[in-house]
């Protein structure tokens, strides 16, 4: 069985611009509500803590493992138990004219997976935390920034 959850979101703000508040872990309680914690070091293959919300409010503490750090261009990381249950979430960034689209992605797959759905993250789970995402990286205060996107 699997699980997958896809969204995308528009943000006038650089690439390197949202990277940054994608990357910049000890704010990520001020902005993202699904994921509100992670501690560990932004390297790939580096094994992370992340504190992560249910579609119920709960939160628990996952161990994930980086599996893709490519900076301006992507975030991946990868939990779970082979067959029983295998998550991977991704933040694609992709430059455009004028600013990004991010991609918010996950699938999870195993045999676990249709008796947990109601404690998988939800389509509207990952929109918030975009908007969360858009509002900080187009809430840039450098002036140079904000002239070369119009701001």
């Amino acid at each position: 069985m699997a699980h997958k959850v896809r969204t995308v979101i528009q943000i006038t703000a650089s690439a390197e611009r949202v990277w940054e508040v994608l990357t910049d872990f000890n704010s990520w309680p001020e902005w993202n509500a699904a994921d509100p914690g992670f501690s560990g070091s932004l390297k790939e293959g580096a094994r992370v803590e992340l504190t992560s919300a249910t579609p119920t409010g709960k939160t628990q503490n996952l161990k994930i493992k980086l599996t893709v750090v490519d900076p301006g261009r992507q975030l991946t990381w990868e939990s779970g138990l082979p067959l029983l249950f295998k998550a991977r979430h991704t933040f694609r960034i992709q430059a455009e004219e004028g600013g990004c689209a991010v991609h918010n992605d996950a699938f999870f797959r195993g045999l676990l997976v249709p008796f947990i759905r109601g404690q998988l993250p939800t389509e509207a789970m990952f929109n918030e935390t975009n908007r969360g995402l858009k509002h900080r990286a187009e809430s840039v205060n450098d002036s140079n920034a904000a002239s070369e996107y119009g701001a």
